[in-house]
């Protein structure tokens, strides 16, 4: 499992870039169904073969992109949910998952993860109140200017400043992959 391989130490932009391409892959088949995941963490991304794939959640359903009264927004980790979700909104859309893919890219590189506190309460507060600090900031040293983007655009508060739709963030992935 990726949360696995994260304990050991940051990953490096090779090692990432194709793990995050499968994942953003599946979420993408998700949306193109029409539902959103709302639950993406490092610890359903499995590694097998140099690929990655997402595992389900037990007794967990992705909830349609038009759930508006869906209240199961609690589902996964903090530290990966976006900060709509964190508030309870109704109102969630594919947004929230490209958020968590910002969340997962930017622990595995930095090694720690976004928001960082004593406990729960501490870390949402964090999330809600400050945007997303730089790679740098937290990992103490230096990334390509378009990865800090990338993970940038994806962890912004306000999902209207996130990339628009995952169409849109795989193709920023991919020029993200070919510079390096």
């Amino acid at each position: 499992m990726l949360a696995e391989r994260m304990k050991a130490g940051p990953l490096t932009l090779d090692e990432l870039g194709p793990i995050l391409s499968d994942v953003i892959d599946e979420v993408a088949a998700t949306h193109a169904r029409g539902e959103i995941d709302r639950g993406l963490r490092p610890s359903r991304v499995v590694l097998e073969g140099g690929r990655a794939r997402l595992v389900p959640e037990p007794n967990r359903k992705l909830a349609a992109l038009d759930d508006l009264d869906s209240f199961n927004v609690t589902i996964g980790s903090f530290t990966f949910m976006a900060p709509e979700l964190v508030r309870g909104s109704a109102n969630v859309d594919g947004r929230a998952d490209i958020y968590a893919i910002g969340a997962i890219a930017f622990s595995a590189l930095a090694g720690k993860t976004p928001f960082d506190g004593h406990n729960a309460l501490t870390r949402i507060a964090l999330k809600l109140d400050r945007p997303a600090p730089t790679l740098e900031e937290i990992a103490g040293r230096a990334f390509p200017p378009l990865v800090e983007s990338f993970v940038a655009t994806a962890l912004a508060r306000d999902r209207d400043a996130r990339y628009p739709s995952i169409g849109v963030m795989r193709e920023a992935w991919r020029l993200v992959c070919s510079a390096e």
